[in-house]
């Protein structure tokens, strides 16, 4: 499966980990749902590093504690993974033609 070429760094080498996993159920056509997933699994790594950092609620400009915007961003991308690691779960348990 060729890689897409704008995705690097960290993202880049969990592609090549996931399409190693779930090879015997992607096609070449999977390669940009197998990308996003990837970006996805970044985006909540380093929202869970930011979470670790300063914690799931913050002071605002306005003095008054919210909730961390990393928060919502690592719920977001987990939502993302979940949902593409369910269709391809679905490839896995469908029966044979």
């Amino acid at each position: 499966m060729k890689k897409p070429d704008n995705l690097t760094g960290a993202a880049s080498a969990k592609f090549d980990e996931m399409v190693a996993l779930w090879s015997r159920v992607l096609s070449p056509s999977d390669a940009a749902m197998v990308a996003d997933y990837c970006r996805a699994f970044v985006r909540q790594s380093e929202a869970e590093q930011k979470i670790e950092e300063f914690g799931t609620v913050v002071i605002g400009a306005n003095g008054v504690p919210t909730q961390s915007v990393w928060l919502a961003v690592s719920d977001r991308e987990g939502k993302t993974m979940r949902s593409i690691a369910a269709l391809i779960s679905k490839r896995r348990t469908a029966p044979k033609q």
